[in-house]
């Protein structure tokens, strides 16, 4: 096992295994198997270089892939899972590495670019990379996940 979670349909053991991570505070792990997984994960995302998904620069990308290209999508989704179940990033890369991906200038300004040569639909791009900064905003301040309706109502 390599601690990210495999689907062999194509590349997205990024968008996996973040969505896993956000069960890591569950209720219901009940024999702490998800804590382990949750663990797993977070050591090998963590890891720097050789089979750990994290870059020298900050950004993540496929350990398994030799050719992966990071993206902000990726770096989005594995900060939003680790956020969400409690991990402290190792440092402020990842974050600055996210928002070296964010349009500056024009129309566009505030959205975020997928990669820094594709500058067109910006949508999801954007919409991933707002969910992860709320989401590390919501564990720095100690509110846990932000799809928590209950602890964190909307008014």
């Amino acid at each position: 096992m390599d601690g990210s979670i495999r689907v062999h349909l194509g590349y997205h053991w990024d968008g996996f295994t973040s969505l896993a991570l956000y069960l890591g505070n569950s209720e219901f792990d009940t024999d702490g198997r998800i804590t382990n997984a949750v663990n797993s994960a977070f050591n090998t995302i963590t890891l720097i270089g050789g089979n750990g998904a994290l870059q020298e620069d900050g950004n993540f990308k496929d350990p398994f892939v030799a050719d992966a290209a990071v993206n902000s999508s990726s770096d989005a989704m594995l900060i939003a899972g680790l956020a969400a179940c409690g991990t402290e990033l190792p440092d402020e890369s990842p974050l600055s590495a996210l928002l070296s991906f964010q349009v500056l200038h024009g129309t566009d300004a505030g959205s975020f670019n997928w990669t820094p040569e594709m500058t067109y639909d910006r949508q999801l791009s954007t919409q991933q990379a707002v969910y992860a900064l709320d989401q590390y905003s919501y564990s720095v301040d100690g509110k846990g996940s932000i799809f928590d309706f209950t602890a964190n109502p909307v008014n």
